[in-house]
């Protein structure tokens, strides 16, 4: 009887430990995949939301077959995750080359430089990156390195 109760045990146990095992070998990947696109130091949160994000969808293979706003639809179900951060994970996760995070205020910034604008709308903002459609995330990289150059921000 004995050995069938540690037998049992071992069973049961068996589940949690593979679930373990494999959640251990996803964080050990999600740390490589951070090292690989030069993301440092992940807050413990930023960390589950990235854990939550891949884990449930097996891969982002599940995302690249999706609209931009079907992924982002997706994402900001998952408490802590805002449309912002589901477009900077369309731009650094899934490589889409035709998103423009308007939220983002190093690009708002770059744009009113740019531009000579004072507060421009988010109307105006589009209007002016609409035309770089559909390489609308090349043009936010551009803003980006350029805004370490402006004085003002």
């Amino acid at each position: 009887m004995l050995e069938t109760l540690e037998q049992k045990n071992n069973i049961s146990d068996r589940p949690a430990d593979l679930l373990k095992e494999k959640f251990e070998d996803f964080k050990e990947n999600l740390k490589q995949y951070c090292n690989k696109l030069k993301i440092k130091d992940l807050s413990n949160v930023e960390e589950n939301i990235l854990t939550f994000i891949l884990i449930p969808y097996g891969s982002e293979k599940i995302f690249k077959k999706m609209s931009d706003d079907e992924v982002i639809s997706e994402l900001i179900k998952i408490r802590g995750i805002g449309k912002w951060t589901a477009e900077m994970y369309l731009i650094f996760g899934l490589g889409r080359l035709d998103v423009f995070p308007l939220g983002d205020l190093g690009l708002i910034n770059g744009i009113k430089k740019l531009y000579g604008l004072e507060n421009p709308t988010n109307a105006e903002i589009l209007k002016i990156t609409n035309k770089w459609i559909p390489y609308r995330t090349i043009g936010t990289w551009y803003i980006w390195k350029g805004v370490k150059n402006f004085q003002f921000v």
